[in-house]
């Protein structure tokens, strides 16, 4: 009896078929190679997302360590809108957050995160990188002093004028020094005058005394020649 096998070949053709197996072990074998082309997109994207941070938090320390005298509130203030300013942050992108610490040694120090979405790499779970940076620096210990020189003249009676400057005088004294009672680094100075300023007599001798009275200004305040200056007119 002759058994027919022809409803076999059509199974041996496909079995023994190699038409586009190429295509399959290629479109496998990419896989992988375009998930490292978008981790190197996204990668490149946070590293630059990371140096505009730095350079950002470099600011904002900077800034904030040349004002030794604020308190803290101050110096988080001005850090921040250097901060702002300097990360330049896009519309559509992630806003970053700053803080800024002071240590017991009066080091400041300044960090900045803010977290990048990522596209590429998106497809496979990871939606966003945190990116971080940070700066420290020394706060500016070289100080601040100054001099108030009020002028005590008869024509300072007139209108509240004294007494506007002793409010003016005592609300700069409580800026600079803030809660603070005493400060290393500040040193302020009052120098009231009427009519002269008595810079002491161990100073007779200096050189940027005017004992000839070549100021023209010299002796605008002298009704007679007969007056001396400071030793000078005789």
């Amino acid at each position: 009896m002759n058994k027919s096998r022809t409803p076999l070949l059509p199974l041996k053709k496909f079995a023994t078929n190699q038409s586009g197996a190429a295509a399959m072990v290629l479109a496998v074998a990419s896989l992988p190679l375009v998930m490292a082309a978008g981790v190197a997109v996204d990668y490149g994207n946070s590293v630059a997302v990371q140096a505009r941070l730095q350079a950002a938090t470099d600011a904002a320390a900077l800034a904030a360590g040349r004002e030794p005298t604020r308190p803290q509130a101050e110096l988080e203030r001005i850090a921040y809108d250097y901060f702002k300013s300097n990360y330049n942050a896009r519309p559509d992108g992630e806003q970053p957050s700053m803080t800024l610490s002071i240590d017991a040694d009066g080091h400041l120090k300044v960090k900045g995160e803010v977290k990048v979405r990522n596209y590429l790499i998106a497809v496979a779970g990871y939606e966003k990188t945190t990116v971080k940076a940070s700066s420290q620096v020394a706060k500016d210990a070289t100080g601040l002093e100054v001099a108030l020189v009020f002028d005590n003249t008869g024509s300072m009676g007139n209108q509240n004028r004294l007494p506007t400057l002793k409010i003016a005088a005592r609300d700069f004294v409580n800026i600079l020094f803030g809660p603070r009672t005493t400060a290393d680094t500040l040193k302020i100075a009052v120098v009231p005058f009427s009519q002269f300023v008595n810079v002491g007599p161990d100073k007779s001798t200096e050189d940027w005394i005017d004992k000839a009275g070549l100021n023209p200004y010299s002796k605008v305040n002298f009704k007679s020649d007969n007056w001396d200056n400071w030793k000078g007119w005789n």
